[in-house]
């Protein structure tokens, strides 16, 4: 029996064979799974690009109400939403303390508002008397994904 022999003398061996499949066995998986990850990270960059954008404008929609029911000192004692008040008629900024809900058109995110009185001497501490400070910390949460904040100091004028 004869040889055939390629034109160029050479040829795959069932073992060359045998290990490109191996080796492209463990290489696609790995391939995929960095593919995979690079995605998932796109995914949740903008979704916290998302969030910001949604947490900084519920803090220019505090900024723009007046700092209390009161014009002028002593600011009220309570915080909260004013008795029939709805959040389209919220005209001061410790109407929003307790808002908890989901972002208006973007139902799977969901934003918070703390609103709490803050000593003079202390603007990270909590005041139980009422002050010429208000702490505003309001909190966007993605469907997945780590909650943004932002905390900043509202005073009154006096």
């Amino acid at each position: 029996m004869r040889k055939v022999a390629p034109k160029n003398g050479r040829a795959f061996t069932l073992i060359e064979l045998i290990i490109t499949i191996v080796l492209l066995g463990i290489a696609i998986p790995l391939i995929g799974m960095a593919i995979y990850e690079g995605l998932q990270r796109n995914i949740d960059v903008g979704t916290s690009l998302q969030s910001t954008q949604f947490v900084e404008q519920l803090c220019e929609e505090i900024r723009s109400r007046r700092f209390d029911e009161n014009t002028i000192p002593p600011w009220s004692a309570a915080l909260g939403g004013d008795g029939g008040e709805t959040r389209g008629t919220w005209d001061d900024i410790d109407d929003y303390d307790g808002l908890n809900e989901p972002v208006p058109g973007f139902s799977a995110y969901a934003q918070s508002v703390n609103v709490q009185y803050a000593p003079a001497n202390n603007p990270n501490g909590a005041s139980l008397v009422t002050t010429d400070y208000k702490r505003i910390r309001a909190t966007v949460t993605p469907p997945r994904g780590v909650p943004i904040t932002i905390t900043f100091l509202m005073v009154g004028k006096q």
